[in-house]
């Protein structure tokens, strides 16, 4: 398995995600893991992984190109071989380690995390490739790129920008070529694959990793007032999306429903989160906490106001397990299928947040709610959907 981050502590939606496959292949035989950022707090995996190999990520070595003669003539070449900005670039020797990994193990199956890290498996030779599953997760060229491109009012900047998401529209088709392919969601598929046109790739949504047992105790309809938002908290689009809401949203509405309340949960929160946080009246903020379930229990409502990224929120999930009710904009329900008023509520500003809270106050639509979320987790996010999904892609292989 190749993957970016070490996929443990299980505490964020890409390991979780991670650890689901982990799973599933440790079902079928042993798993070695190949990973490339190295986080002081991660567990071991001994008991899971028969063989840990770390290469630090170029990113981690700090610019390479320190001039400005070298940083143009870097961004000429990368243009000229028609590379993305965004897919890492492997220094020759840690390309070699890379390969020699990959080759050295003569694995039954390669399964690489995120098309970002992947360039180096072009290199394999052919029958390899036919063994490579890689699992795409967010189809980067939508929204996410344009959170993290460059782009300002210069047409030339402008002109740049949509040159690389271009190229790396072009990337991502041509990734196709492996094994088989996975995305989270029909859409990203067909974005990428086109609609019902290559056998090789297949839809494996995120899945809530507990099943759908209780996570949180009792009904949260007393505590409705209480908002809940949980996501990493140094990650650019959730910090985005809690931005927005808490300047556009909740200030406006807790002047005047003064009992309103927000729980922020997650990671590592950035200086302009706390800041931000602690400038709101009734805002907590609870950093790197080890179990979310005590806050599930104060809350009454999951809100998930994102604005960029794609795949699918497990924090949605883990609410419909919980049997908290939801309140997201559309790009944080993207690939749920979810129908709002039915599942949860869609908001894409003030009024239609009030609509869907508003409505909330009625227990019999609160259950109701909680109820459909529920279902739509047993049935299309379960362990049990993952694995039946997992072994058509595994057979696809053979």
């Amino acid at each position: 398995m190749i993957d970016f981050m070490y996929p443990l502590p299980e505490n964020i939606g890409r390991r979780m995600r991670t650890m689901n496959f982990v799973r599933f292949f440790r079902g079928l035989g042993t798993v070695d893991l190949l990973y490339f950022y190295n986080e002081s707090e991660q567990a071991t995996g001994k008991d899971i992984f028969r063989s840990e190999y770390y290469i630090e990520h170029p990113s981690c070595e700090g610019a390479r190109e320190t001039r400005w003669g070298q940083k143009a003539a870097g961004r000429v070449g990368r243009v000229l071989r028609c590379r993305p900005w965004r897919i890492t670039e492997w220094p020759p020797g840690k390309l070699r380690e890379y390969l020699s990994i990959v080759n050295g193990g003569n694995y039954d199956i390669i399964f690489c995390r995120y098309i970002l890290e992947a360039d180096p498996l072009f290199r394999l030779g052919p029958a390899a490739k036919r063994r490579v599953i890689l699992d795409y997760d967010d189809v980067f060229s939508e929204s996410l790129y344009g959170f993290h491109a460059e782009t300002d009012r210069y047409r030339f900047s402008r002109l740049r920008s949509s040159l690389q998401r271009q190229f790396l529209v072009r990337y991502e088709k041509r990734c196709l070529a492996f094994g088989t392919v996975l995305f989270t969601t029909g859409r990203d598929r067909d974005k990428v694959a086109g609609s019902g046109t290559n056998a090789n790739a297949f839809v494996v949504p995120n899945v809530y990793p507990g099943g759908v047992d209780a996570v949180a105790n009792g009904n949260g309809h007393a505590n409705r007032n209480t908002l809940l938002f949980i996501g990493a908290l140094n990650y650019g689009p959730n910090v985005e999306g809690l931005k927005w809401f808490l300047e556009t949203i909740f200030r406006p509405t807790q002047r005047e429903r003064t009992n309103l309340r927000l729980l922020v949960v997650g990671r590592k929160p950035t200086p302009e989160v706390i800041a931000l946080c602690g400038s709101v009246p009734s805002v907590e903020v609870h950093p790197d906490v080890p179990d979310v379930k005590p806050f599930y229990e104060r809350c009454g409502v999951l809100v998930a106001p994102i604005l960029s990224a794609g795949g699918t929120r497990i924090k949605i999930l883990e609410a419909g397990v919980a049997g908290r009710p939801v309140l997201s904009t559309p790009i944080g329900a993207y690939g749920l299928d979810a129908a709002s008023g039915r599942e949860l509520f869609l908001f894409e500003d003030r009024r239609t947040f009030l609509e869907g809270f508003v409505r909330l106050e009625d227990r019999e639509v609160y259950d109701s709610m909680v109820d459909n979320m529920r279902s739509v987790v047993r049935n299309r996010f379960s362990p049990e959907a993952f694995r039946r999904t997992m072994e058509e892609v595994v057979r696809r292989l053979k």
